[in-house]
């Protein structure tokens, strides 16, 4: 085990600047099982740093996680005894509210539904952020529990002041419900239709209703799903350039699911009608994967076409391949790879063809990866040739050709870029259980920053396969933090691997309460 002073000595410098503890939250679900020992020897480090506004920055943000950690750990304690109404005042004790709200989805799943409800709405700026995670827990409250916590979420909700948000915070709440077909949640929805009517803005407006209308379709309601639908469309008939194309944006989903061929030429039309050609080809992008996706793919190809921008095309047309190949039609997605004229979104397509190939254990894959590895090879721009890179390293990933993706992910010459695809790659080993390779490499990410998270994920997975070589490669990510192996100087104190260690680690206590909850 390395000791402080071990690596003290290899600590790398880093410059002074303010240290933003919540852009430190990443890795905010970790769930390592260590002691308050390695809590401390983490302190212990920051303590002999050289630089002295870094380590007065550190040792802050680890104090006040201290803290927190203490006051989550009681609100999830008191929650899980069915102590509902202590552990909604022990919440409302926290004075961070965005921690606070990251608590409601704790205390929901705990089974006090009623407090994680009350929490969300003695907040004043995260309502959001608290009641799209409440709306991830319904769906295992049953059906009368959840269409009752919903009305209430929803009458949150409309306390929201920022019309976007709260277009959002319904939208996410009437998905999450409209997974439990029932006469119930139906009838919820019909009446979240009229809170939706009242959002002041109306390109606001447009997507909240827009999202009950795909939620009502879900459930089985398609005469309602329908009218809400040409609600909506209604309302951005109306509306100026400067509204137009976001609440389009808005209403794409809903226009895919729900609208016949002419109201897509319709607000086609309309889009056309949108003079910024930045915003106009984006739109139609959006739009283009958005048919994608609902497999209306001759008229996603139809509306891509119309894209006035040779880049923005590629990626609407590499999108439309993978839903295509992941809707099983390889050879619609192989004509269509032919048609992209930029060499970047050409090898991304195939990178996303081949994949899907290999998921279907199709014959194929190694020939759509040889092409892939050509099309990148091919590529002249050296920002779009790391583009393609990095998506060829992620397709290799997907289809299990793990040492493949590793190759490209290091033939990346960015290091911010390699580290992040390396990372990726780290994830997707630890999810299939293959520690081994995974520590390997994550050893081998030279960007401190994505070393200790990949790091730090390795512990993670090694704790929930009860694998007790956790602790160990913990202290590894310690070194990483503290630029201890093959590490460069920190360049943004704000990205500081070291706040990003105490963060994991202060989580991690309180995150082994949690880990029996789905």
């Amino acid at each position: 085990m390395p000791q402080p002073d071990d690596l003290q000595a290899a600590l790398s410098p880093a410059p002074s600047g303010p240290g933003d503890l919540r852009s430190t939250m990443r890795l905010i679900d970790t769930r390592v099982s260590l002691s308050d020992s390695a809590f401390n020897e983490v302190v212990e480090v920051a303590r002999r740093l050289d630089n002295k506004s870094r380590k007065e920055r550190i040792l802050r943000e680890l104090d006040t996680l201290r803290k927190t950690e203490a006051q989550r750990i009681r609100v999830i304690t008191l929650a899980q005894a069915g102590r509902g109404d202590d552990a909604l005042n022990a919440a409302c004790d926290m004075p961070n509210e965005w921690e606070r709200a990251n608590l409601v989805r704790d205390v929901a799943l705990a089974g006090c539904y009623d407090a994680a409800v009350r929490i969300a709405d003695s907040l004043k700026s995260e309502q959001q952020q608290a009641l799209c995670k409440l709306a991830a827990t319904l769906p295992q409250a049953g059906v009368e529990q959840a269409v009752r916590i919903f009305r209430e979420a929803v009458q949150v909700a409309c306390r929201i002041s920022y019309g976007w948000n709260q277009a959002v915070t319904l939208g996410t709440l009437a998905t999450a419900l409209a997974g439990m077909k029932n006469e119930q949640v139906t009838g919820a929805l019909r009446e979240t239709v009229e809170v939706a009517r009242h959002i002041q803005e109306e390109e606001n407006r447009v997507r909240a209703l827009s999202r009950l209308a795909t939620a009502l379709d879900q459930v089985g309601d398609r005469s309602q799903a329908t009218r809400v639908f040409h609600e909506a469309l209604a309302i951005v008939r109306t509306l100026r350039e400067q509204e137009l194309g976001y609440a389009i944006n808005g209403l794409e989903t809903a226009l895919a699911q729900l609208g016949d061929a002419q109201t897509v030429g319709e607000v086609v039309r309309l889009m056309e009608s949108i003079q910024s050609t930045s915003f106009r080809v984006n739109y139609m992008s959006s739009l283009a994967q958005a048919l994608g996706r609902a497999g209306r793919f001759d008229e996603a190809l139809q509306v891509a076409d119309l894209i006035q921008s040779a880049r923005i095309q590629a990626g609407a047309l590499s999108k439309l391949v993978a839903a295509l190949a992941q809707a099983g039609h390889f050879d619609q997605a192989a004509r269509l790879t032919r048609r992209i004229q930029e060499e970047w979104g050409r090898a991304t397509a195939l990178s996303e063809l081949a994949a899907a190939l290999a998921q279907a254990q199709d014959s194929r894959a190694s020939q759509t990866f040889d092409e892939a590895h050509k099309a990148v090879r091919a590529i002249q721009d050296p920002r779009h040739h790391q583009w393609a890179l990095r998506d060829l390293a992620s397709a290799l990933a997907k289809a299990g050709h793990y040492a493949d993706a590793v190759k490209a992910a290091r033939g990346i010459s960015d290091e911010d870029d390699a580290g992040r695809a390396l990372y990726a790659i780290v994830t997707d080993l630890v999810q299939a259980g293959r520690f081994d390779e995974a520590g390997d490499v994550a050893h081998s990410i030279q960007d401190a920053w994505e070393r200790t998270n990949a790091l730090s994920r390795l512990a993670e997975g090694l704790t929930h396969a009860g694998d007790d070589r956790a602790p160990g490669v913990f202290r590894h990510a310690l070194e990483a933090a503290c630029g201890g192996i093959g590490g460069r100087a920190l360049a943004d104190a704000s990205r500081d691997p070291m706040s990003e260690l105490a963060v994991t680690l202060g989580r991690a206590r309180s995150g082994t309460l949690m880990r029996h909850t789905p």
